[in-house]
């Protein structure tokens, strides 16, 4: 293909934490995003970082203690009942032990962010923002296959790289009008 002279979202925007904290929550509840997405990018402290393709989270030197406030006020303006904690001495093989029926991963490689909605010992199930510029008329979203999440993208444990071995693991709570995911 030639070079794109249009742009696409995503192209000039350092958004995809956001997204994925978005897709996450999405693929944990089944809340209606749309209805959200306002209240929750006005809770994002300096939203201009994440609107420019050479900052992103490196403005907050992509330090996981640091974005953790940032994630936590964006989730919850979403869903109220999710909350956010870091998880450190990630081993990607051991994935699916920090993954289960009420809890999602955020994490990210150097150049990106994503939702690992679920994963076993050889797969991870992800929701990834940037899945449809990648794959144009090809794109397809499917259920993940335990517990039945959105997801656009299966990838093999081993292609998968822990970015500083840390994840934010979002955690659906229990409180009444929340219905666990099947």
């Amino acid at each position: 293909m030639t070079q794109r002279k249009l742009f696409s979202q995503g192209d000039l925007d350092g958004a995809c934490f956001l997204y994925t904290l978005a897709n996450a929550v999405v693929a944990l509840t089944g809340a209606n995003l749309k209805d959200r997405w306002p209240g929750a990018i006005q809770q994002v402290p300096k939203p201009e970082v994440f609107l420019r393709f050479d900052v992103g989270t490196a403005a907050f030197e992509d330090d996981f203690s640091t974005l953790l406030p940032v994630a936590e006020s964006f989730v919850s303006a979403i869903c109220r009942d999710v909350s956010v904690e870091i998880v450190s001495g990630v081993d990607r093989r051991r994935l699916s032990q920090i993954a289960d029926g009420d809890t999602v991963l955020a994490m990210c490689n150097p150049e990106h962010w994503f939702a690992i909605v679920e994963a076993d010992e050889k797969h991870a199930w992800v929701a990834c923002s940037a899945r449809l510029l990648e794959c144009g008329a090809d794109y397809r979203e499917f259920n993940s296959p335990r517990w039945k999440r959105p997801s656009n993208h299966k990838v093999a444990i081993e292609d998968l790289a822990v970015y500083r071995r840390t994840v934010f693991r979002l955690h659906r709570s229990l409180v009444s009008g929340v219905v666990p995911r099947k």
